[in-house]
């Protein structure tokens, strides 16, 4: 199916920031806002493809910082409640009373977090790869745990931060990234996003191969800017502290048993707190949404979501 784009631009959000969105589909559809990974992730092509253009109101946009948003890689006024304030100003310039959100990884976090602020606007919440934002999440991923399954990788990510500084590896890299040296901060970049980018798939597809430099900068140093700042949250565990406000919000959950990057666990307890939810543990997968199990589960929660649309 062809996604016609209608409109695009840069919504200005603050003195610094322009984010980039995209709008396509059926005007007069279901709005579906997809938010990105990351942070510092972005939009492509392939984002609008799991929405089918004649009954969704597609709307994509690459969050302060990120893809084609400007400036790039700016942690200026880059926080999680002001990426929710941008949402409300793009759901309010679409004339959408309610929206679906469709969100993996880093976007299921922020998907999360709309939700429980703004429960009264959100139809639905479609979510892959679940990250809840907490210091064992951290701790796992860029300290000690994914070393158990990648440590010929692990090694290569942590020797490039020098001995003394490896007791803390996510803040160390937070300040190499911010080498004021662009080809420094390039470098880093490249070191810091080889983990994750090889652990992603359980196909070890190399992503990290086609990121270009500019990308690489951007994921890196807004993920490390917001996970020492523990997602900007108030608490260790404020999402699954506050599903109260989301609990009966229809809500599917899809998450690979083989995930190295979030952990399966962590969506088995979101699913637990909610009281309108599914859950799908797909197997023999991975964190990716290119990964072909993944991509029809998430695909076939999109189409279900049709039938709950048409009740409203």
């Amino acid at each position: 199916m062809e996604h016609i784009v209608y409109e695009e631009g840069y919504l200005k959000v603050d003195n610094n920031h322009e984010i980039y969105y995209e709008l396509s589909g059926n005007k007069n559809g279901i709005p579906v806002f997809y938010f990105h990974g990351g942070p510092g992730g972005s939009t492509n092509v392939e984002s609008k493809k799991f929405f089918d253009p004649k009954f969704y109101n597609i709307v994509v946009f690459d969050q302060r910082g990120a893809g084609k948003s400007k400036p790039s890689a700016s942690i200026i006024n880059n926080n999680t409640w002001a990426l929710i304030s941008d949402i409300e100003a793009l759901r309010k310039k679409i004339k959408a009373k309610k929206i679906l959100v469709f969100g993996g990884s880093w976007g299921s976090t922020l998907a999360l977090a709309y939700a429980i602020k703004h429960s009264e606007n959100v139809l639905g919440l479609i979510l892959r790869g679940i990250f809840l934002g907490t210091k064992e999440e951290y701790k796992w991923l860029y300290q000690s745990g994914i070393d158990q399954f990648y440590p010929d990788i692990f090694e290569i990510y942590k020797n490039y931060v020098p001995k003394e500084k490896q007791n803390n590896l996510l803040s160390s890299y937070y300040e190499l990234l911010q080498n004021k040296n662009l080809e420094k901060a390039y470098e880093a970049a490249n070191y810091f996003s080889y983990l994750e980018s090889n652990a992603v798939s359980v196909s070890r597809n190399n992503y990290h191969l086609k990121t270009s430099p500019k990308e690489a900068l951007e994921i890196s140093l807004l993920e490390t800017h917001y996970f020492v700042n523990n997602c900007f949250f108030e608490s260790d565990n404020w999402i699954l502290e506050n599903t109260d406000k989301i609990k009966d919000i229809k809500t599917y959950i899809v998450h690979g048993r083989y995930d190295m990057v979030t952990l399966v666990k962590n969506a088995y307890k979101l699913d637990r707190k909610l009281n309108n939810s599914t859950l799908f543990i797909v197997e023999e997968s991975g964190h990716s949404t290119s990964e072909k199990a993944i991509k029809e589960r998430l695909l076939w929660c999109v189409e279900d979501f049709k039938k709950h649309a048409k009740k409203l």
